[in-house]
């Protein structure tokens, strides 16, 4: 991913969140030799990937059996991130070459049939609906980037959007799915910025003013973190309140 694309597409994630009252700060950019196997990674274990069983939503399912990282990204992520006061309420953006994220699809109606389907991800956000508290804290802010998106420049403001509203693909009336493209709303592969509030809007606003990773500075310039997760971070964590959508 180029340096220029970057930035260019942070500049536009802070555009994309200002209205919602976030203004995101870039405390820092570094560059430097990294060991070459942090360069190309599978996210996931595999010993953590199973399809669906069909008793519960996606983020009831992924709250019973979580995503773990795979032994290479959990090597990355450890040996690129640097330990610093704040790293659990801090945001990484890693560019690197390759990373891999798998997932399963359903080949028929009965439920019995599934292949696996691997996805060369251009940003991934380990969000904590999938990965609960299974990433150790000091890493847990970590986003892959190996693409830019130079047509909408919107692919960290999208990750910016699972880390930190902490939902799938999903928009309004579309429920959460591993791909939906739509030039509706930030969390669609697309076009849309949008970031809507209100039950209609999935709670999509009320949950990113909650983020743990967000904090106010009072009238002293110190900083006022939100609230922690209470249950790992999953989608219907206590910290969200009345703010999830209960489906099938």
């Amino acid at each position: 991913m180029p340096l220029e694309g970057l930035l260019e597409e942070f500049a536009n994630a802070k555009r994309v969140f200002e209205p919602t009252g976030i203004q995101l700060n870039l405390l820092w950019l570094k560059t430097g030799t990294v060991d070459p196997g942090f360069l190309a990674i599978n996210s996931t274990s595999d010993r953590s990937q199973m399809p669906s069983g069909g008793y519960g939503n996606l983020y009831v399912q992924r709250s019973q059996t979580p995503s773990e990282l795979s032994d290479g990204a959990l090597a990355a992520f450890e040996g690129i991130i640097e330990p610093a006061d704040n790293n659990s309420r801090t945001v990484y953006l890693l560019a690197l070459q390759n990373v891999y994220m798998t997932f399963f699809e359903n080949l028929d109606d009965t439920g019995r049939n599934w292949a696996p389907k691997v996805v060369n991800t251009s940003g991934l956000s380990f969000p904590s609906y999938m990965y609960g508290d299974t990433i150790p804290d000091r890493i847990r802010g970590v986003i892959t980037l190996t693409k830019h998106d130079s047509k909408n420049k919107l692919t960290i403001a999208h990750e910016l959007g699972h880390k930190l509203i902490n939902v799938s693909h999903e928009y309004k009336a579309i429920g959460p799915q591993h791909e939906i493209r739509s030039d509706e709303g930030l969390m669609l592969y697309g076009s849309g910025s949008q970031i809507p509030s209100g039950k209609e809007g999935r709670w999509h606003q009320e949950r990113l003013l909650l983020s743990p990773y967000l904090y106010r500075l009072d009238k002293t310039g110190k900083q006022i973190w939100n609230a922690d997760y209470e249950a790992g971070g999953f989608y219907y964590d206590p910290l969200y309140g009345d703010y999830t959508i209960a489906f099938e």
